[in-house]
């Protein structure tokens, strides 16, 4: 442990002479300077101090001295006697504390990130930004009560997104976000703070930079539970009979036609990703490898992925086919990046939802009249009627309206583990191309057999009728 002592040495040219700790660490001694000066009547013919003031204050300071060493624990047997005095001298000037502009480093995290990660971190940095008003903001604010407001302000925001921004006088639009932007945003705040924790602070070396953590006390708000995405077979039966439309518009794909292609392909090979048939490489002997771009990096197996393609969807694939070395698809060469390619698909199933619920609702209004004629007069029975209509045709909307690809995905899932085909749910989570925690060490053991999934794609696919493409 270090010890220390005030003395005095050197008359200055004033005749006054400065007070220096001693600091003795390791068998090395070294000298720090003080704002203490004494006087020689404050000394006695040895150069000891004598003055009380003196005394107290430079005890003060050996106190603070002896602080700093608790505070620095076993770290401080390693240092070396000259950086234990430099450590001295910041934590005494109060030149040690630490500093972290959090929006900067955010954005540094983020430019490291793939874009589409960065894309789900961005709108939080910005929503943060409108909160403090400010684009910078120390990291020790961000404290337990700081969280509580920026909880508040999330939840109480109108929404930013598309139309929703602005109204049409130039205020912003009353719809306020929903539950699940209040618990992705804090989750982003949460794993940025995380990341500078981990950079900036040793606790091998007893460096922490950033002591507090104010998730301890905050508890982020769970994310509600979404509406299952999930299609029945009749519904997605009905998007594979959907007619076209024109199939130029502009020069350009017809995001009608894209749309239904796409979510197709993507149900018939398992719920692939868009940004995987954006970047996915020629198929060898009827079957597709890739490397599933969502969690290829954080995968010790690359999170690699082998489809067999069934001859219900060949057309499709034929229609779409790249004729360069690199894609399977021509995807690339119309849409500048996976993120706008997805973009297209979901506003096309825009579209498509809509018309599909219009020709749901027309079928619902037809058994509606014809069951009102069938009916007797009395007013309960045609009253039991129209409530079964309205209720259907209330889930049909419902249903429709937030059609997007990922539902296909969703779908895929959910009617393989169906009592209809009855794959057993290890086989689905396969499937999907998932980790199980419980079963790495196995893994490792046992070769994968790629066969068992397309056996569990066809048997899914062979509940439909795909004549649509296979005649056309």
């Amino acid at each position: 442990m270090a010890t220390f002592k005030a003395e005095v040495q050197n008359k200055r040219a004033d005749g006054t002479y400065n007070v220096r700790i001693r600091v003795t660490h390791n068998r090395q001694v070294r000298r720090m300077s003080t704002n203490i000066y004494a006087k020689q009547a404050d000394l006695t013919k040895g150069l000891k101090i004598k003055n009380p003031d003196i005394i107290n204050a430079s005890s003060k300071l050996i106190s603070q001295c002896i602080t700093i060493c608790n505070d620095l624990s076993f770290s401080i047997i390693s240092m070396s006697i000259d950086d234990l005095v430099e450590a001295l001298k910041a934590k005494l000037k109060g030149e040690d504390r630490f500093r972290l502009d959090f929006i900067k480093f955010a954005r540094e995290e983020m430019a490291k990130m793939k874009r589409g990660t960065a894309s789900v971190y961005l709108p939080t940095v910005n929503a943060l930004i409108r909160f403090i008003n400010q684009d910078s903001i120390d990291i020790s604010r961000i404290d337990a009560e700081f969280l509580r407001k920026f909880e508040t302000f999330i939840e109480n925001e109108p929404s930013q997104r598309g139309s929703n921004r602005k109204s049409t006088n130039g205020k912003a639009d009353a719809k306020a976000k929903g539950g699940r932007a209040v618990s992705a945003y804090l989750t982003c705040i949460r794993a940025l703070y995380n990341k500078a924790r981990e950079k900036y602070n040793d606790e091998d070396r007893g460096v922490i930079r950033i002591p507090f953590y104010p998730f301890k006390k905050f508890k982020i708000k769970a994310e509600p539970r979404t509406r299952k995405r999930a299609l029945t077979i009749e519904q997605i039966q009905s998007i594979i009979n959907l007619p076209y439309e024109n199939e130029i518009v502009g020069g350009r794909w017809n995001r009608h036609n894209l749309a239904k292609d796409c979510f197709l392909i993507s149900f018939a090979l398992v719920g692939m990703n868009s940004a995987d048939l954006y970047h996915c490489k020629p198929m060898r002997h009827n079957i597709i490898m890739y490397n599933r771009e969502k969690t290829k990096d954080r995968r010790d197996d690359g999170a690699e992925m082998r489809l067999r393609v069934e001859d219900c969807i060949k057309s499709l694939l034929q229609k779409y086919r790249s004729n360069d070395k690199d894609h399977l698809f021509s995807f690339h060469k119309h849409y500048a990046d996976a993120q706008n390619f997805n973009r297209a698909i979901n506003k096309g199933l825009k579209q498509i939802g809509d018309k599909i619920k219009e020709v749901c609702i027309n079928q619902i209004e037809k058994e509606r009249r014809t069951s009102l004629n069938k009916a007797d007069s009395s007013a309960q029975e045609r009253q039991k009627i129209n409530a079964d209509a309205d209720r259907k045709i209330e889930e049909s909307s419902r249903e429709y309206d937030d059609l997007e690809y990922y539902s296909a995905r969703h779908s895929w899932a959910t009617i393989a583990r169906s009592s209809v085909v009855g794959i057993d749910k290890s086989t689905v989570h396969e499937a999907l191309n998932h980790v199980d925690d419980k079963m790495k060490i196995t893994d490792i053991y046992i070769d994968r057999d790629w066969s068992v999934i397309w056996e569990a794609n066809r048997k899914v696919l062979a509940l439909f009728d795909w004549s649509f493409f296979l005649t056309s």
